[in-house]
């Protein structure tokens, strides 16, 4: 949640506070809470949002308190009316706070075979829907499926097996698959690609660790230059 949202949430929170008050005090508490709302917006530089605010004050919110002699309660739709602005400010900044791109275009795995398709598709899926820790466990998934299909098309997948025929961690099998000649990988994917586990590994193992958009974005040119040659080497594609 980045800082812009916990500006409405804490807005929203107020206001259920104000309700709370006894109705001497809560005509007061709300002048001045929508002031300093304004004020809020207009320092959080969310200047979009502080326009809305205003007009609505100027609409809805100032009239009915001109000229006010007596303590009066919140008029509920006053009150119903700045929630749902609120709502409505969040809401749309939860949409904003999701990337509006896929990380890697799915060209890249196309007439691919169905399983290494269908990875892909969730890795994106993920990505696009800020779920970030599921995005980098399945770019781990997506990497390890294609180096072990890169080993079987060689014929050398006994290579990265264990003496009971079941495949290493991937931490083995990156280095071996970096360090086997057959493959001649660019030197960008012997570089980078450990770091496209590590991420999937912390997402997945360490509950201290939770990705941030910017965490997979530094990747994203990693990604893309590692997942079509994997693809290749794979040979998944179907014929």
């Amino acid at each position: 949640m980045n800082y812009k949202q916990e500006i409405i949430k804490d807005l929203i929170e107020q206001l259920s506070n104000i309700e709370k008050e006894s109705y001497r005090t809560t005509l007061q508490h709300f002048k001045a809470w929508l002031k300093q709302g304004s004020l809020i917006l207009k320092a959080a530089n969310m200047e979009d949002q502080y326009n809305i605010w205003e007009e609505s004050l100027k609409a809805n919110w100032t009239s009915p308190f001109d000229n006010v002699l007596m303590p009066m309660t919140i008029p509920t739709a006053q009150k119903n009316s700045a929630k749902t602005i609120l709502l409505a400010f969040l809401n749309n900044l939860n949409c904003e706070d999701k990337p509006s791109h896929l990380l890697f275009p799915m060209e890249i795995v196309q007439d691919t075979r169905d399983y290494v398709s269908r990875i892909a598709k969730q890795v994106n899926i993920c990505y696009t829907n800020g779920c970030y820790d599921a995005c980098a466990v399945m770019l781990r998934r997506l990497i390890e499926t294609l180096i072990i299909e890169c080993y079987e098309k060689e014929g050398i997948q006994q290579n990265i097996k264990d003496s009971n025929n079941q495949y290493l961690n991937l931490d083995a099998i990156i280095t071996s698959f970096t360090n086997e000649p057959k493959f001649n990988l660019s030197r960008d994917t012997k570089n980078n690609l450990r770091k496209l586990k590590e991420i999937g590994d912390k997402s997945a193992h360490n509950r201290y660790f939770t990705a941030s958009q910017n965490d997979v974005d530094k990747l994203a040119q990693d990604i893309r230059v590692i997942i079509p040659e994997l693809v290749e080497k794979s040979g998944v594609r179907n014929k």
